[in-house]
């Protein structure tokens, strides 16, 4: 019984590590998109091109912090379409950190596709 215990805690550190890996490298494609933006600007642009890459990533890490993550897996409470929990990560177990970084990650990739 200890040694289930202990495969399922490191299954699950593992689980969370792998999580954080690929958010980190998911995340490195705004790089990507900051470059291919600034590429196809004249080169007075090219500060404002990364500025709102900046900026499509803070203001969607704050968006997603304070509905986001709610609505899309928070408790459903009689509601089938949204969630109505874990807003601005309230009562958010710490095991769901790392699904919370790395579903992060994604909405603000696609916010900066959209204003791409």
């Amino acid at each position: 019984q200890e040694l289930k215990t202990q495969i399922r805690g490191t299954n699950e550190s593992l689980d969370s590590f792998f999580l954080c890996t690929m958010a980190i490298v998911v995340y490195f494609m705004q790089c990507g998109f900051a470059f291919l933006e600034a590429g196809a600007v004249r080169s007075k642009n090219t500060t404002n091109i990364l500025i709102k890459n900046i900026l499509d990533s803070f203001i969607g890490g704050i968006a997603y912090y304070v509905i986001g993550y709610g609505l899309a897996f928070g408790a459903p409470n009689g509601n089938p379409f949204c969630g109505s929990g874990y807003f601005a990560m309230s009562y958010l177990p710490e095991s769901k950190f790392s699904h919370w970084f790395f579903q992060f990650v994604f909405a603000a990739t696609a916010s900066t596709i959209v204003s791409g």
